[in-house]
């Protein structure tokens, strides 16, 4: 038997973990982005205990640290760090697959090609019709795509969201450290109020979504990196979608590609950071401008981010992203957004080209 290490008779091999599809699969490029089932289409039983999508694993192994860039949640859990009644928790939360992904294209066109992006969804809000008059607008002879994400989760969320959010336990006992806007206020809660807030959490959508916008802003990253290499995209996302942009212009950073893939970025209300360390390095990504549109009035942001970040982190979606780069444009729309809900259908009247 080999040793402990990157071999094949480790565990498992990478197509029956469930790591990748198809040793071929690695190798696939896409026509466009919507043949993404492509590259997960399996020849194997997958046989990890954890759960896989698209080449990336989406939270596994025994321990899970949750200390992302973009105003990431600053929890990190191994053995024993909540000791038997949270570690465990937490893990099984986490791991499982992308629910509801999809790429589906909601308008033929040519030229640039179009992706907009979800975030919180009131319960009967269609993902599509929001958008329309922005894309019917500037975008009528383009490629619109729809990614869809976590539909149900983003639907339940938005009960929170949108009818009460304070109503919950969790939200009540925070509420005094929220209003007061400080981290200081926020450490005055004693351990034994901490500890189910953070299990709490755990079993809210609000947190699991922070981390399943990572990994979908990953694996669109590396569809548009498999997919035709003269296609350019522009990019428009909400609340939680803004963030799964967020994740997808870091990957493609870090690809170093020849020319960027992107053209436009339009970010609305986001749940990221804005702090400047997010920002930096994320400007390779885009040809174009970066444009982040965020209201003063957002009430949800304030709370339900700060507390899905334990107040590690403020959201773009509130405020400027704080960065040097010449490419980001913060345009203030408290003026035309009095919530976190009217970003999208308000966006015709303060869209920037």
């Amino acid at each position: 038997m080999a040793r402990a290490g990157k071999t094949w008779d480790d565990e498992c091999c990478a197509v029956h973990d469930g790591t990748i599809g198809t040793f071929e699969s690695l190798r696939i490029r896409l026509k466009n982005i919507t043949e993404w089932r492509l590259v997960t289409k399996r020849e194997s039983a997958n046989i990890s205990a954890a759960g896989k999508i698209a080449g990336v694993a989406v939270l596994s192994g025994g321990a899970l640290a949750v200390g992302m860039t973009g105003g990431g949640v600053v929890i990190t859990v191994g053995a024993g760090l909540l000791g038997t009644v949270g570690g465990g928790v937490l893990v099984n939360k986490f791991a499982g697959e992308i629910d509801g992904f999809d790429i589906k294209t909601r308008h033929s066109g040519s030229g640039t090609q179009i992706i907009f992006i979800n975030g919180l969804l009131s319960q009967d809000e269609s993902l599509l019709q929001d958008w329309l008059p922005t894309l019917q607008g500037n975008f009528a002879n383009n490629t619109w795509y729809e990614l869809a994400w976590e539909s149900k989760r983003l639907r339940d969320l938005g009960k929170v969201a949108f009818k009460g959010a304070q109503k919950t336990a969790f939200l009540k006992a925070l509420s005094i450290a929220v209003k007061k806007e400080t981290k200081q206020a926020a450490k005055k809660l004693s351990r034994a109020v901490w500890l189910p807030l953070i299990l709490e959490l755990a079993g809210n959508p609000w947190l699991v979504a922070l981390a399943k916008a990572q990994k979908t802003g990953q694996l669109l990253a590396d569809l548009i990196v498999r997919s035709d290499g003269r296609a350019r995209y522009v990019l428009l996302g909400h609340s939680l979608g803004a963030r799964v942009i967020y994740y997808t212009l870091q990957a493609l950073a870090e690809a170093d590609l020849k020319q960027p893939r992107i053209r436009e970025v339009h970010l609305l209300g986001g749940a990221v950071g804005r702090d400047q360390k997010s920002w930096t390095g994320l400007d390779p990504a885009v040809s174009g401008s970066i444009f982040n549109y965020f209201s003063r009035r957002d009430d949800v942001l304030r709370v339900l981010y700060k507390v899905g970040t334990l107040f590690t982190s403020e959201p773009i979606g509130r405020g400027p992203i704080e960065s040097y780069c010449g490419k980001i444009y913060n345009v203030d729309v408290t003026d035309y957004v009095g919530g976190h809900g009217e970003f999208k259908k308000n966006l015709p009247m303060y869209i920037r080209r």
